[in-house]
């Protein structure tokens, strides 16, 4: 008995914080649902901010999927982070650089292009590779476009969402209850959902802007470089030998020093002078 009554008093507790929090009863904007209190300026200021939540609810998976097209090229399982991505990406172009000369990603006007220096040495899986990049890349150039548009958006609700609470009470005190109470803790908890809103599509743009730069970067491959083996980390130096078209003097080549022979040389035998004898005389020269 004594700990069902530990139990019901806690709950108790944590009732009585969540009605200090939210107020007496749950937020209906702070769960993401749709608050309408039955005034046509007050139901569209909600209905507005009902569609902002929405969208922002979704922006997690727009971005899974605007990567999708180059994660599916190169063959990556699971939700990668963005910067294993832009690493695979690079690991690809460096050996496909070496057989299409250097390549670049171009954006004009939004527009990417992926460059090769020798395009007509481009196969049809690399063609399939640069179109994944491309759309990828359009995709979140868009999509940053998009998410700039929600902090303007957001500040004019917000405006409007402060012009309304000190009018609460005069609105909505004919209808008695609580009404006045519950319109009023649903404006209060719209400023603090916008606010969060115009931080997260921020944060967004930001990062859907780096990863396009990220992968700029990635896409830019020279053949010099060293093509990384078994999913090594990418070796950007060039090779130590150099190419012989590159003009290079080859460094000598250290010999090794030659040891003199251990055994002397053969003495040199004095000549032989010839007998002298029967009384003849020596020749002398």
């Amino acid at each position: 008995m004594k700990l069902k009554s530990k139990v019901r008093a806690l709950a108790l507790m944590a009732l009585l914080v969540c009605c200090n929090i939210f107020g007496n009863t749950p937020s209906k904007v702070r769960s993401g649902q749709l608050y309408e209190p039955g005034t046509p300026e007050y139901d569209a200021y909600f209905k507005e901010l009902h569609l902002l939540q929405v969208a922002a609810a979704g922006w997690e998976d727009d971005k899974k999927t605007s990567r999708r097209p180059l994660v599916d090229a190169l063959k990556i399982e699971g939700d990668p982070a963005d910067v294993s991505i832009t690493q695979a990406t690079h690991e690809r172009m460096v050996g496909i650089a070496h057989v299409v000369g250097a390549t670049r990603l171009e954006v004009k006007n939004d527009e990417p292009h992926v460059v090769a220096a020798a395009e007509a040495r481009v196969d049809g899986p690399t063609k399939d590779l640069f179109h994944a990049v491309e759309v990828v890349v359009k995709t979140e150039l868009d999509r940053a476009k998009t998410l700039r548009q929600v902090p303007p958006k957001v500040d004019a609700l917000t405006k409007t969402g402060r012009e309304l609470l000190p009018r609460v009470q005069p609105d909505f005190q004919r209808r008695g209850g609580d009404v006045a109470t519950d319109v009023k803790q649903e404006l209060d908890a719209s400023l603090d959902v916008l606010g969060t809103i115009s931080n997260g599509s921020r944060s967004s743009a930001r990062e859907a802007e780096d990863f396009v730069a990220d992968l700029q970067r990635a896409i830019q491959a020279d053949p010099t470089e060293q093509i990384p083996v078994d999913g090594g980390v990418i070796a950007n130096t060039k090779p130590t030998k150099p190419h012989p078209s590159a003009g290079a003097t080859a460094r000598p080549q250290a010999t090794t020093p030659v040891t003199p022979p251990t055994t002397p040389p053969t003495a040199v035998k004095p000549p032989v002078k010839p007998p002298s004898g029967g009384g003849e005389e020596d020749f002398q020269p």
